[in-house]
């Protein structure tokens, strides 16, 4: 009896300390578009990142965007679906962020949102007839504070997917067109 018990108690245990572990990691929700605005002579290009947890931090992210150009390999014999792909990556100012506050500490000024930005001409990287074949992936790395457990999310951009306008402030994902 006491085995059994000490058996089906162990296996609560870990199931319990998985369950913990799997919401101590981070989380963060990327803009499924990216806006584009004009600004001092130049386009400025920006996706968002909201940290999605109301009690924890995220810290050391990491980030960054490729052009992801589908192709067909040199000597392959394709059936049409088989191709391979060139990576191009997108410059950044800077290509890491050391914190994005939880919602609960960011109250004041939405310091748990924050958004990305270029000017790299990203309309420009598509021709007229490359556009079923090309995308844009942007991918981001961040530490929970407490856990220490590090976690990626990535988010795949289409052409379509390029919004003339500025992202509304705040947790709101939209883009205000009138900007």
């Amino acid at each position: 009896g006491a085995l059994i018990t000490g058996i089906f108690s162990s296996i609560f245990a870990s199931i319990l300390f998985l369950l913990i572990l799997s919401i101590l990691k981070p989380k963060i929700k990327i803009s499924k578009s990216i806006a584009y605005h004009e600004e001092n002579d130049s386009i400025l290009y920006a996706v968002k990142l909201i940290n999605k947890s109301k009690i924890f931090k995220i810290y050391d992210l990491q980030y960054r965007m490729v052009l992801v150009n589908s192709i067909l390999g040199n000597g392959v014999i394709s059936d049409g679906n088989n191709r391979d792909v060139e990576i191009e990556k997108v410059d950044f100012n800077n290509y890491s962020l050391w914190y994005l506050d939880s919602k609960f500490q960011g109250k004041s000024n939405s310091t748990f949102a924050t958004q990305i930005m270029t000017n790299v001409n990203l309309k420009g990287k598509w021709g007229e007839n490359d556009k079923p074949y090309k995308y844009l992936q942007f991918e981001v790395m961040g530490r929970h504070s407490l856990s220490g457990f590090t976690k990626s999310f990535k988010m795949e951009y289409k052409f379509h997917d390029l919004k003339k306008g500025k992202f509304i402030s705040g947790n709101s994902m939209e883009i205000d067109t009138h900007k």
